[in-house]
């Protein structure tokens, strides 16, 4: 009987391991979405920046100004749609600099380029870690034992970010 009630001991010890695992990797990944929200904010935080630094030197470009005014109103739904929004605005505003020479040399200019490039890479990593972060839920949910525990733990299998298939072509400008 002693060795029964070992055996039950170990095994409600290794379901309470289990299921604090998936716990803790579903939080991991919302942290993780948050990790990725705060980059994005980062980014649209720099773009009214530009934004004014490119206004000085090309006023009567109004329409992409028009852009990233309505884009500012928006309020984001659709997280990767978003993205593909702002990534939109933010190439023809870099395209819109190449017609003005006097602007790519601009001290604030370039800073603010520099900024975007690394808030890109800020939001490249945090995405790498929430797709890492995902896997590692996905996969203590859809395995053995996880499966069995997560009936108790009752966890959702998380998506991945993913682009947008419009995201992963080339981006085409028209001016």
């Amino acid at each position: 009987m002693e060795i029964i009630g070992v055996i039950l001991l170990m095994i409600g010890a290794w379901m309470i391991y289990i299921f604090n695992a998936i716990v803790s990797s579903s939080n991991q990944v919302l942290e993780a979405s948050s990790g990725v929200d705060v980059a994005l904010s980062k980014r649209y935080n720099l773009i009214p920046n530009l934004v004014e630094t490119v206004k000085g030197y090309a006023s009567h470009e109004r329409a992409i100004f028009e852009d990233v005014a309505a884009l500012r109103t928006i309020p984001v739904t659709n997280r990767a749609a978003y993205d593909q929004d702002v990534v939109a605005v933010q190439s023809q505003l870099l395209a819109l600099a190449e017609s003005y020479p006097e602007l790519k040399a601009d001290q604030q200019f370039l800073n603010l380029q520099r900024g975007l490039t690394d808030a890109e890479e800020h939001i490249q990593a945090a995405r790498r870690l929430y797709n890492h972060k995902v896997e590692a839920l996905n996969s203590t949910i859809d395995t053995f034992p996880g499966n069995l525990v997560n009936l108790l733990a009752k966890r959702e299998r998380a998506a991945f970010f993913e682009a947008e298939s419009q995201s992963r072509n080339n981006p085409h400008i028209n001016w």
